[in-house]
């Protein structure tokens, strides 16, 4: 979502239907919903397959929208990706997985 939000680049066409947990939280208090969830793929989400897939994610997304063509010259887009991947990794080795923290949400809606 952040490169989405700062420079309009998505990830996959999944992105365009990305829903958040408080947007579940939101319809189900209107519409007297109970709800339950877990989120699984937390390794997806701040571990080693997150870097593996963001990895290939990022530059495949980047290089298809043009975005090298558009950037500054004097930044090497690839080695700020290098940083960011660095940077999650040592992130991820402090995260500790909650009901929410997974990269994929399990939703349960009962009336």
């Amino acid at each position: 979502m952040t490169l989405q939000l700062l420079f309009d680049i998505r990830m996959s066409l999944t992105d365009k239907h990305f829903l958040n947990i408080w947007e579940f939280r939101e319809f189900c208090e209107t519409n007297c919903f109970k709800l339950d969830f877990r989120s699984t793929q937390h390794s997806l989400a701040s571990g080693k397959k997150l870097i593996k897939d963001f990895d290939k994610r990022l530059r495949s997304a980047i290089k298809e929208q043009d975005y090298y063509e558009h950037s500054d010259p004097n930044i090497n887009i690839d080695e700020k990706i290098d940083e960011l991947l660095e940077w999650l990794k040592k992130a991820g080795e402090r995260n500790v997985p909650t009901l929410t923290s997974g990269a994929m949400m399990i939703y349960k809606i009962q009336k």
